[in-house]
């Protein structure tokens, strides 16, 4: 694949379009080609362009490299993360098997199940020891006001255990489900971002299992992607 770098001209797949103000960058200035294993850079200007200082024509370069087209300090630097998306979008275009990319997800996925889980059990085990402590001190309380208004013994154990224990039970369940929910939401919302298809970026649906995408073995945004586990 060729991606043609130069002043004007309309931004597409296969070009990058320099600001006017490098006025010393030719309209079809330079061409960089992505092949299998290396990357071409051909100087294709009268202006010249310069590798990590050197003035080069052509020479095979990685995208570590210092290209400047047109000026030796203050050229137009080549910006390899923007080649590189464009080399990517062509090649995932043409491209159907993207098993890697389907593994690498299942991968995220697990963690995020195995991280809910152990979200879940944490403030299933925070839940009972605040839960007992007030339990005990509403059992204190309660008995002190039994002591003082005289409740009839039968009628003070029920108040003394049940009533505090079941309402501390139920305030404290809540406070823990609210913080529980928060956490278990900002995962989701992590989440979310990475589980997109490879293709066509579109996002996967969280609450499937992983599984039912390994059966149906492709994208189900219907972009043609497929998987096979």
């Amino acid at each position: 694949m060729q991606i043609i770098i130069g002043r004007g001209g309309n931004e597409d797949p296969f070009s990058v379009v320099v600001p006017d103000n490098y006025t010393m960058v030719s309209r079809k200035h330079a061409v960089v080609e992505f092949t299998e294993s290396d990357i071409v850079f051909e100087d294709t200007s009268s202006n010249g362009s310069w590798v990590n200082g050197v003035p080069v024509r052509k020479k095979n370069v990685s995208d570590t490299d210092v290209v400047l087209l047109g000026d030796k300090k203050n050229g137009f630097r080549i910006d390899w993360k923007v080649l590189k998306g464009k080399r990517d979008s062509f090649l995932n275009k043409n491209r159907i098997d993207f098993s890697p990319e389907f593994e690498v997800l299942k991968g995220i996925y697990k963690n995020y199940m195995q991280s809910s889980n152990q979200v879940k059990k944490k403030f299933k085990s925070k839940t009972s020891i605040p839960q007992i402590l007030f339990s005990i001190a509403g059992m204190i309380l309660f008995f002190a006001l039994g002591q003082i208004f005289d409740i009839p013994p039968q009628i003070g154990m029920f108040f003394y255990i049940a009533v505090p224990t079941v309402a501390v039970f139920l305030f404290s369940m809540k406070q823990d489900t609210n913080a529980m929910q928060r956490e278990l939401l900002l995962m989701r919302h992590n989440l979310a971002k990475d589980y997109l298809c490879p293709k066509c970026k579109k996002p996967l649906n969280i609450d499937l299992p992983i599984e039912i995408l390994e059966q149906e073995k492709t994208c189900p945004h219907k972009c043609g992607a497929i998987y096979k586990p």
